[in-house]
């Protein structure tokens, strides 16, 4: 293989990662640019160059441009037609922000460098790269984050030692790694993890250290269990007084739990079909505003689009009791003519005609609204879990 071809490869295997869910899921940078509404769903080249994985690799647009069309990321990665800006073949939607409890294992006992100085910060013993090849075996790792000790002190000098020990900081030993299917997970979890009552059918070592795996779902759920425990062990003076001191936050959390329901209407939902790369929420709502006669900016016309910019499919709904000056029975036959006047191209979207468009209706009508609903209090769950989790992690 040429140096070039090298270079090539190197920056293939960055695209491929910087795309990827589990990247685009924690990168809040990477989201924003991809749903960005002046890049239509794709990062200019300009941008990624100055990230400085690739940097290193090199600074010439054309080397990126040869990378994004380099087989190893054909699945993961296109350019735009002036091959100025790098986008997804498959659009980051909000589904995959839930995806990475089924996707992750956790590992713990990895080795650390303690430090030679009092005060310093342990260091793993070591790299990401050292665990992908760990656990390459079993498909393609798609992120590995090596896990830190937060600091508890607060800048008190001997009045945090006094309350909270010592300062540990650094690493804890503990990382979470990410496949890019449930297949992978699943296939790596049978050989590595014990079910409970019997040791894995096969243990992991690196640097010496045997390495401790289960799946971040069961990890989640442990955490958990301790909590309960460590509850029922105090003392009744104890617990009522831990729940009182927890019982607005509980009741926070059981707000944040509270079902997500939709009073929606018959005949007020349009699915649409073959969008351009160009548009987003924003254009569909201005499309709908203008052939109503409506302020771009009303907030109150009651028009809510459901896409996620870079798919080529959604749907937009109503969900007032008038659209632009229709109100009551009449509003099912404005929308319904707005469906049509979105079909034919009447009504285009960011300059652009949709491929189709149709009122949804009957069984397609409840089906929409039913996903849309469970997706919501999944979203909800998720969150309110997930902050109760850090809660409980900084507690215990």
């Amino acid at each position: 293989m040429t140096d070039d071809a090298k270079i090539i490869e190197n920056v293939a295997e960055r695209l491929r990662f910087f795309f990827s869910d589990a990247n685009v899921r924690g990168d809040k940078f990477m989201r924003r640019e991809l749903q960005s509404r002046e890049t239509a769903g794709f990062v200019p080249i300009e941008t990624l160059l100055r990230f400085n994985s690739i940097k290193k690799h090199t600074t010439d647009a054309k080397v990126v441009v040869q990378a994004a069309k380099h087989q190893s990321v054909s699945d993961r990665v296109k350019l735009n037609d002036g091959e100025t800006a790098i986008g997804r073949v498959l659009p980051f939607d909000r589904e995959k922000m839930l995806d990475n409890v089924q996707l992750s294992l956790r590992v713990e006992n990895l080795p650390i460098k303690e430090p030679k100085e009092e005060g310093g910060e342990r260091q793993y013993a070591v790299t990401v790269d050292d665990v992908i090849k760990l656990f390459s075996d079993y498909g393609t790792v798609a992120l590995v984050r090596l896990q830190r000790h937060r600091s508890n002190w607060r800048n008190n000098g001997d009045k945090d030692m006094d309350k909270y020990g010592p300062q540990i900081t650094g690493a804890t030993g503990a990382s979470f790694v990410e496949f890019e299917t449930e297949e992978q997970l699943k296939k790596a979890a049978v050989e590595l993890c014990s079910d409970g009552e019997k040791d894995p059918e096969k243990t992991l070592e690196v640097g010496g250290n045997k390495l401790r795996i289960q799946t971040m779902k069961k990890w989640i759920d442990e955490k958990e269990n301790k909590k309960e425990e460590k509850k029922d062990g105090e003392s009744p003076k104890k617990r009522r007084r831990d729940d009182e001191k927890e019982g607005n936050g509980n009741k926070k959390a059981e707000a944040e739990f509270e079902e997500f329901k939709l009073d929606w209407k018959k005949n007020r939902a349009i699915s649409l079909k073959g969008l351009g790369d160009n548009c987003d929420r924003e254009a569909i709502f201005e499309a709908i505003a203008k052939y109503l006669g409506a302020d771009t900016n009303d907030n109150a016309l009651g028009v809510y689009a459901d896409f996620s910019r870079g798919q080529t499919e959604g749907a937009v709904r109503f969900h007032n009791d008038k659209v632009g000056k229709i109100e009551g029975d009449n509003i099912s036959e404005k929308v319904a003519e707005i469906a049509a006047k979105l079909d034919d191209g009447s009504i285009e979207i960011a300059g652009s005609k949709v491929g189709s468009a149709a009122l949804l209706e009957g069984e397609e009508e409840e089906k929409y609204y039913k996903n849309f609903i469970d997706f919501k209090n999944k979203q909800r769950k998720q969150k309110s879990e997930s902050k109760n989790n850090r809660k409980k992690t900084r507690r215990d």
